[in-house]
């Protein structure tokens, strides 16, 4: 378990990373990162804050489905 999680962390680190990279080289980025640029845009928020609290609200729409989202959702 602690193996799965760690593969986990850095998955999701490298990915942070990647994202990182593409949005300051303008090259483009993927529908999420898209989304995420456009909100933080449009509310003069930072992307990270905008990233967190569409996380926050993705799992509690997953309410409604009454069923535990798995570990990696909800870490990502």
């Amino acid at each position: 378990m602690l193996r799965r999680l760690l593969q986990l962390y850095v998955g999701l680190s490298l990915y942070g990373l990647s994202t990182a990279m593409f949005i300051r080289s303008d090259l483009g980025a993927d529908p999420w990162n898209v989304f995420h640029l456009g909100v933080a845009k449009l509310l003069a928020m930072d992307i990270g804050t905008v990233i967190i609290l569409t996380g926050v609200l993705v799992l509690l729409l997953w309410i409604p489905l009454r069923q535990r989202p798995a570990l990696a959702p909800s870490v990502t």
